[in-house]
């Protein structure tokens, strides 16, 4: 019931302010903050006041747009964010998106040491599937490929494709060992998977690497 949103800035406080809710409402509290927490010009309290519809809340510099529950806008601002982030055609997190997670991820995972993994993995002789049975079998293949691992994957974890036929998992506060064995299942399932395209079998089979953020990495794009 406890989410910590963590806002890389230097204006923003280690613990600046407070959301709670109550149904559909919701109401925030300033924690003592630096610079402090403003509901558009009202400066916020320690005692929670409500955010309506619309209120835009300023966390030091940082600006947040505050939408009601189920309103159109926030549907369609939502709608937006998924086209913007999503793959298209896979309904996975498309590359930029998690290369962003991993550089939010990271200097959190080494500010409170935790740890931080990683899971790659493409289709072997991907090439092959599209050269015999041709694009749209691939893109079958694909398609099945990411629906047999989504089930699988934790929310707080992020799933997306890297490239063509490259996938990657980020696994917060996950170590290693748990890591390596989440990806043999990830092996292991999508070996067994059936796949039928026009009455014809396609064996499908994964390489996978894993990685874990190290003391010696000094950023993201060392793991």
């Amino acid at each position: 019931d406890r989410v910590q949103v963590w806002i890389d800035d230097a204006s923003v406080s280690r613990e600046h302010c407070r959301i709670e809710f109550q149904g559909t409402r919701a109401f925030v509290a300033d924690l003592g903050s630096k610079n402090g927490s403003f509901v558009n010009v009202i400066a916020v309290p320690a005692q929670p006041i409500e955010l309506c519809h619309g209120d835009v809340l300023r966390i030091g510099d940082i600006r947040l747009r505050f939408f009601a529950h189920g309103c159109a806008e926030q549907l369609l601002a939502d709608k937006i964010y998924r086209i913007a982030v999503q793959d298209r055609m896979l309904e996975i997190f498309r590359k930029d998106y998690v290369q962003q997670k991993l550089e939010e991820e990271f200097p959190i995972a080494r500010a409170k040491g935790l740890p931080l993994c990683m899971i790659f993995y493409d289709l072997d002789k991907f090439k092959n599937i599209n050269d015999t049975y041709g694009h749209d079998a691939g893109d079958l293949v694909l398609k099945e490929v990411v629906n047999t691992i989504k089930p699988l994957v934790r929310k707080e974890w992020t799933f997306g494709r890297y490239g063509g036929e490259e996938f990657v998992v980020v696994l917060p506060r996950v170590a290693i060992d748990e890591a390596a064995s989440f990806a043999e299942v990830i092996r292991a399932v999508i070996e067994k998977a059936v796949i039928k395209y026009q009455e014809k079998t396609i064996p499908v089979t994964v390489s996978l690497g894993v990685a874990a953020m190290m003391p010696e990495m000094t950023g993201a794009a060392d793991l």
